[in-house]
C-alpha cells in the first residue's frame, strides 16, 4: 500500500559519522589546521546501533510535550 524508501540521512551510521567529524573539524579549525580526513566509519560501529534505535523510536513515537 505505501512505497518505502530508505531515509539515508536518519541511518544511524550517518549520523555517527556527522556527529563525529563536525566537532573535530570544528576543534581543527580553532587550533588553525585543515579539516581531518574522513572517518572510518567501521570504529563508530559501537554507536551506530544506539543511534538507529533513537533515530527509530523518535520517529515511531515521538515526544510529545504538553
Amino acid at each position: 500500500m505505501f512505497d518505502t524508501s530508505p531515509l539515508l540521512p536518519l541511518g544511524g551510521g550517518h549520523i555517527a559519522v556527522v556527529w563525529y567529524e563536525r566537532p573535530r573539524n570544528r576543534i581543527r579549525a580553532l587550533r588553525g589546521r585543515a579539516d581531518g580526513s574522513p572517518v572510518d566509519y567501521t570504529r563508530l560501529s559501537t554507536v551506530t546501533p544506539g543511534l538507529v534505535l533513537t533515530s527509530t523510536a523518535d520517529i515511531v513515537n515521538p515526544v510529545r510535550l504538553t
